[in-house]
């Protein structure tokens, strides 16, 4: 049985690397999930305190994956309208996986911004900020999915 749950947790931890390249995978929580279940049912030497700080590092993960492209919006010199058009973008891009989600902050951020300068060459410069925070969220949570596999195989 032990073996069965090194294998779903191993599986679990690619899929998660995975998911950080394919936007329709929560790739932070499949590995956090394959962690869990380490903890849970084998003897694995994870303490509490590991599980916590890597549970609170996906949450902060995952919250700044969305947060990085409004940052990124706003540091280009996105207005309101930029701003709530990356946030709905995102919403949007949600239900069209996997190109809503690579697509839809840069495109919210797009109309927003043009809405706000009337200017398609600066709308288009404040909508890549949006895109280039896709980029650094996505880094991000790979960084974070690499981190636990290899965490975990160190431990092992």
């Amino acid at each position: 049985m032990v073996e069965i749950i090194y294998i779903i947790s191993f599986l679990l931890f690619l899929i998660g690397i995975l998911g950080t390249i394919f936007p329709i995978l929560p790739g932070p929580l499949i590995s956090y999930i394959g962690v869990i279940l380490l903890y849970n049912y084998t003897d694995i030497e994870l303490t509490q305190s590991i599980l916590v700080y890597l549970g609170v590092s996906m949450v902060l993960v995952s919250i700044g994956d969305y947060l990085i492209q409004v940052i990124g919006v706003k540091k280009l010199g996105g207005g309101k309208n930029a701003i709530a058009g990356t946030i709905i973008g995102m919403i949007v891009g949600l239900f069209f996986p996997p190109v809503g989600m690579l697509l839809g902050a840069f495109v919210g951020a797009f109309l927003g911004a043009k809405k706000d300068t009337n200017n398609e060459g600066e709308a288009l410069k404040i909508a890549l900020g949006a895109f280039l925070g896709f980029i650094v969220g996505t880094v991000l949570k790979l960084i974070y999915c690499v981190y636990i596999f290899y965490y975990i195989i160190k431990v092992l």
